[in-house]
């Protein structure tokens, strides 16, 4: 698993797009060397403190991809702090009309915060200047309580997070937030009674999701001990 990231990830200092991961490998005609996912990124990031402690690299090796990393994301186009979901892995330039994503945005951050925490220095430095430009009041519906599920240029925002699923990191990152911060209130209107089941029987099936995608219940909890 580490491989995958450590190896994908566009390593060529005189592209844009340094330091981005697609977030599967080439299977069909959009390969890899081509889109890239900015959450894949945050994996990505987080994964480079876990080869350090395996001795799969060398924690020079590894601050330093972090801190270009880090580096070349601050350069990206991005709305109120928030990244594009897909991008050009040469150029990080927007692909498929993809929405300025708040989830995605959320597992790059989570990534970045782990490497600046693990390394400090210049590397944590970058990391929190990525976290405090995160405009997450922007990206909050304050008459519906609830953070928007997506925004696009063209359209503007449309959905909400309201319901059990992978956006819990939401709620800890904009109430932590120093400089945008959003309260509880997107926390409580979350209708997490519609959505429990008691099958045990089939991990999938423990909440429902749109997908029955177990990511759903796993993402925010690689980072976030909730007990």
């Amino acid at each position: 698993a580490f491989n995958f990231f450590w190896e994908t990830q566009n390593t060529n200092e005189s592209q844009a797009g340094y330091g981005l991961i697609p977030d599967r490998y080439h299977t069909n005609s959009n390969a890899i060397g081509t889109v890239a996912s900015i959450a894949s990124v945050g994996f990505g990031l987080t994964a480079i403190p876990i080869g350090v402690e395996n001795g799969f690299i060398t924690r020079e090796e590894g601050e330093e991809r972090a801190f270009k990393t880090l580096e070349s994301m601050l350069k990206l186009d991005r709305r109120h702090g928030f990244f594009f979901h897909f991008m050009s892995m040469t150029t990080g330039a927007r692909v498929w009309e993809s929405e300025v994503s708040i989830i995605d945005t959320a597992l790059f951050i989570n990534g970045a915060l782990t490497a600046g925490q693990f390394f400090g220095g210049r590397t944590q430095k970058l990391a929190e200047q990525l976290y405090e430009e995160i405009e997450w009041n922007w990206y909050y519906d304050s008459a519906q309580s609830r953070f928007y599920m997506g925004y696009w240029p063209e359209r503007g925002f449309a959905g909400h997070w309201d319901s059990y699923a992978e956006q819990l990191m939401l709620y800890v990152l904009a109430a932590g937030s120093p400089t945008y911060p959003v309260g509880k209130s997107a926390y409580t209107r979350m209708k997490l009674s519609s959505t429990y089941h008691s099958s045990t029987e089939n991990y999938g099936a423990f909440y429902s999701t749109h997908t029955g995608s177990i990511f759903t219940h796993q993402y925010s909890h690689a980072w976030i001990d909730f007990e």
